[in-house]
């Protein structure tokens, strides 16, 4: 990675001689094993592929029982990593294409400080472990894992990117900004898969307010593997006078759970977890429903509980938009809820904000329209012909 030895890094084994890499920790792993190592593509930005290398390497994974390809990009560092695109670079698409042609049984793994798109190729793939840029230990840690010896239990903090278009993607987007079906990452935030398999029950939420509420769910090992489990708690509002996140990340806990037997995650979720700022920098408790979420590893077994929204405003809070107002002198038209308003005189200030504007706009609509019929009948023969309007 960057700022190895040098400023952008780098690849000199001798200059540094610590750790291993991927081939040479599998290599000492498995001192019986036939390893044959081709490096069919370069993962610099721009490169291509040696089409005698690519041949080469074709016909050695046709021949294989298991072939590990190992995708990415080169190290980098700051303002000389900058790229345009973040498609995977140098030719690796297609020659992975080639390759899990050959061989159904091939792994994939992503050596990268970023998500770079992938083009379909994830899915043409047994198995993917993303290492990031591991370090010079990585070698031995991707072993660990390809080899079993560790079953890995980390979830994806990124929502990674499917397509280039739809990057960046938060998932704590905006409910009214990106519908279900233009939601559609390559891999969710929170992603992760283990050797072993677990499934959820039990999750529960008591009220403690004005705190918030205690959760807590039930998390059972179904597999032969020992392993431990991550359990993100996300939570997600109906409906508020400000358009609610599809979800939002509000506690987790590790746990190690032994094969066959059930542990408990809790935490606790705070009331200031699932607030809100207003215009007037006021935070903001709504009292409309909120689901409280664990999702398994797998991304569709998952649990939800509901509880009840609590309302509360910030008595103290700077008004932002008033101070800035003030100092510009520019003014427009904003909802005036009186600092105590309840859940109804909030609602009705909205309400009455969106009528005022939405008149507004057919207003001068109308007068624009008026403007246009005029004008073309002075200018004949402009674009804007009276009779087309």
């Amino acid at each position: 990675g960057g700022w190895t030895i040098a400023w952008q890094g780098t690849a000199d084994r001798i200059g540094f001689g610590y750790g291993s890499t991927i081939l040479e920790a599998l290599t000492a792993r498995y001192p019986g094993a036939m390893i044959t190592y081709d490096q069919g593509c370069n993962v610099t930005e721009g490169s291509t592929c040696d089409p005698n290398a690519v041949k080469k390497s074709l016909i050695n994974a046709a021949a294989a029982e298991v072939v590990v390809v190992c995708l990415g990009e080169t190290h980098y560092a700051e303002k000389p990593g900058d790229i345009d695109d973040i498609t995977l670079p140098g030719g690796q698409i297609g020659w992975f294409q080639q390759i899990a042609a050959v061989n159904k049984n091939t792994l994939m793994v992503l050596v990268e400080g970023r998500p770079r798109v992938l083009a379909g190729i994830a899915d043409l793939a047994a198995s993917v472990l993303h290492t990031y840029l591991p370090g010079p230990s990585g070698g031995e840690a991707v072993t660990d894992v390809i080899s079993g010896a560790y079953n890995p239990s980390g979830r994806l903090p990124i929502t990674y990117p499917r397509t280039v278009n739809n990057a960046p993607l938060q998932y704590n987007r905006r409910m009214c900004a990106n519908s279900a079906a233009d939601y559609q990452p390559q891999w969710q935030f929170g992603t992760g898969l283990s050797y072993t398999t677990f499934a959820l029950s039990g999750l529960v939420c008591s009220e403690m307010m004005p705190i918030g509420w205690a959760c807590s769910v039930n998390i059972a090992n179904t597999g032969t593997m020992d392993g431990a489990f991550t359990a993100l708690f996300f939570a997600r509002q109906l409906w508020r006078p400000i358009a609610p996140e599809a979800a939002r990340v509000v506690g987790f806990q590790k746990v190690f759970i032994p094969a066959g037997t059930t542990q408990t995650a809790q935490i606790m979720v705070s009331i200031n977890s699932v607030s809100y700022f207003d215009e007037y920098n006021c935070e903001i408790g709504f009292d409309a429903p909120i689901d409280i979420t664990v999702f398994n590893t797998d991304q569709t077994s998952n649990v939800t509980t509901q509880v009840a929204g609590y309302a509360f405003r910030q008595t103290s809070c700077t008004n932002w938009v008033g101070l800035w107002q003030a100092n510009t002198g520019f003014n427009y038209i904003i909802p005036t809820a009186p600092p105590s308003a309840s859940k109804s005189e909030l609602t009705e200030a909205y309400f009455i904000s969106s009528v005022v504007c939405f008149g507004a706009g057919i207003v001068g609509t109308v007068i624009l329209i008026t403007w246009l019929r005029k004008r073309g009948n002075q200018k004949a023969g402009s674009l804007l012909e009276p009779t087309a309007i």
